[in-house]
């Protein structure tokens, strides 16, 4: 097989759900025909799945990720279909899952036999599944399968729906799922399953699907998930299926994101740091060039200062629009929310918790795919993590709080040198408009004193009060431009407290007698300081050289 770079992978998230019964209740079938029937209802859905990428106009980067409830009937096909395709899956629960297997119906009925009970444990030990999370505290049955329809949906960016001919609308049912995603716009397939002499007969309908053909005027407002276009990053070499790339490279993937994320946004903070010393520099000679031409006479050297001035307002004003059309700050911005993404993340293998913070900070609309899928590889890093609870505390403090890399130390350095630069940025301003309120009662003195300024002192001394009166106040501008430009002041405080709160977090962590005591904190850690780079983004995104 030839060996080639891969793109970093999108996630596609699938929502599935599906009738428990999908034969009727008296349908006289021997063993060995239900067996056959749910043999070739497995066998559509796994076509169904397989073209699925291809009717939805995905590329090689996208990657499903199956999302359900797990239960007799559609959801457990859906499952051993999943882990088949060896398509990675998250299992919502409304309840805890002895509890929920043990659950009793509205008549007192078992939900589970004893034999669909043992089949669904080894469903879910399936290394496909990276996820199975409780998704209600209801003490409403019912209104604990509402609640998990609502969060599949929420999670979801396409569905697939598998239901019987004459299935009802009941509330956390199959049916209402499938009538909340058609009036919410997004994808859904339904497949109807009647079961005709004994054998499954399909009849499909797509809902708000889009049009991968070459008329678009049908297509929905549905559009696949994108990363940002700043982000090209790749991954590894050797890729010979994308789904199974997911499983086998997840480490590599954010590696990867993490390195050249990092790379890439040095590299445009470099080029906006830059461009704004150039900015400034140009217009405090243009002024320069301004006062000199004022006090010479000379007509050769009047239109040599004249046209240096011209030459460096117009580099200073052209620096600036293409700074702004080149969308170098919010390309910074994007770079380093992905690389401290994937970093937060490599950090949280060893926690084996869900990144839900991902998902409530304020991180730019656009990189809600980007977040989507460093979640799954989080997830599917974690659950292959079996060290002992401590171990991992010990290797996620090292790694992401105290080590040679760890953020306590880059926050103590970014520290001393955002108030290092602050306090020369503030003595530059103070000293400049110092000297320059300076001038004023000097030349009304010697004004008093019966000199002529603007004879006598039209010499080099005149010339000096000048530039002083003039380039000083501008120097200080420029001061405070800079300042805010590299956002000194607000790094100065974000530092300090997000400083403060993680040291206080890792004493406690250190504390932790309990794997989910661990997971709490860490979740607490990242969330402090995801937020820290999420408003730091925030402010960067919309700054520009003033």
């Amino acid at each position: 097989m030839q060996q080639h770079q891969t793109v970093f992978p999108i996630i596609v998230p699938l929502g599935f759900a599906g009738s428990r019964h999908l034969l009727p209740a008296k349908a006289d079938l021997t063993a060995a025909q239900r067996a056959s029937f749910f043999s070739a209802v497995e066998a559509h859905l796994t076509e169904v799945i397989q073209h699925l990428p291809v009717q939805l106009g995905m590329s090689d980067q996208h990657v499903l990720c199956g999302i359900s409830q797990i239960a007799i009937g559609a959801d457990a096909i859906f499952t051993r279909v999943c882990a088949n395709l060896n398509v990675p899956q998250r299992i919502f629960l409304p309840q805890t899952r002895d509890v929920y297997l043990e659950a009793l119906g509205p008549a007192g009925e078992a939900d589970f036999s004893l034999e669909e009970i043992a089949a669904t444990r080894e469903l879910l030990a399936s290394p496909h599944v990276i996820q199975e999370r409780v998704v209600s505290d209801a003490p409403d049955r019912t209104v604990r399968f509402v609640d998990t329809n609502i969060e599949i949906i929420r999670e979801s960016e396409v569905f697939v729906c598998l239901l019987r001919p004459n299935a009802r609308r009941n509330a956390g049912g199959t049916a209402e799922l499938l009538e909340k995603v058609q009036q919410r716009g997004q994808p859904v397939l339904e497949i109807r399953c009647a079961a005709v002499d004994g054998l499954p007969r399909f009849t499909q309908t797509r809902h708000n699907w889009p049009d991968t053909g070459r008329d678009r005027s049908a297509q929905t407002l549905w559009r696949l998930p994108t990363l940002p276009g700043e982000l090209t990053t790749r991954g590894v070499a050797g890729r010979a299926n994308a789904m199974r790339d997911l499983f086998t490279h997840a480490r590599a993937h954010l590696d990867a994101l993490a390195q050249s994320g990092g790379d890439q946004a040095t590299l445009q903070r470099g080029v906006f740091r830059n461009a704004a010393l150039c900015i400034i520099a140009a217009h405090l000679s243009a002024t320069v060039c301004a006062v000199l031409s004022q006090n010479l006479h000379h007509s050769v050297l009047l239109a040599v200062l004249l046209n240096i001035e011209a030459l460096l307002l117009t580099a200073g004003l052209s620096i600036h629009i293409w700074l702004h059309r080149a969308r170098a700050v919010k390309s910074w911005a994007t770079f380093r929310l992905a690389s401290e993404l994937s970093v937060s993340a490599l950090a949280m293998r060893n926690a084996r918790v869900s990144l839900e913070h991902l998902f409530t900070l304020p991180f730019p609309a656009s990189l809600l795919p980007l977040l989507r899928t460093i979640h799954v590889l989080h997830l599917v890093l974690s659950k292959e993590n079996n060290s002992p609870w401590e171990q991992r505390r010990a290797a996620y403090i090292e790694e992401r709080l105290e080590g040679e890399r760890g953020q306590i130390g880059y926050y103590k350095r970014e520290l001393i040198k955002a108030k290092r630069r602050l306090r020369i940025a503030n003595w530059t301003f103070l000293t400049a408009t110092s000297l320059a309120l300076a001038t004023t009662p000097l030349k009304m003195l010697l004004t008093q004193a019966g000199f002529d300024v603007a004879t006598r002192l039209n010499g080099a001394v005149g010339l000096g009060m000048s530039l002083v009166a003039v380039v000083f106040p501008m120097l200080a501008v420029a001061a405070l431009s800079l300042a805010a430009s590299f956002d000194l002041e607000a790094r100065v405080h974000t530092y300090e407290d997000t400083l403060n709160d993680v040291e206080r977090i890792k004493s406690v962590m250190l504390l932790a007698d309990s794997d989910r005591e661990f997971g709490r904190l860490a979740l607490q850690a990242e969330r402090e300081m995801l937020a820290e780079t999420a408003n730091w983004a925030s402010r960067r995104s919309f700054t520009s050289v003033t």
